[in-house]
């Protein structure tokens, strides 16, 4: 486990900023977060993989 640890950090790739490709708000801003998360408040009207036509 210890070897793998040292392996990772000297040797691993460097994660992309949503490496999931997740659509939930805390995905969508940078890391580290800005000061303001978003320049306005968004507006959630449905679920972040509510794929249904007009939902």
């Amino acid at each position: 486990m210890i070897g793998n640890l040292v392996v990772a950090a000297f040797r691993g790739k460097i994660a992309p900023a949503n490496p999931w490709g997740a659509r939930t708000l805390e995905w969508q801003i940078p890391s580290p977060p800005p000061r303001e998360n978003f320049e306005q408040i968004p507006e959630v009207t449905r679920g972040p993989y509510d794929f249904r036509e007009g939902a």
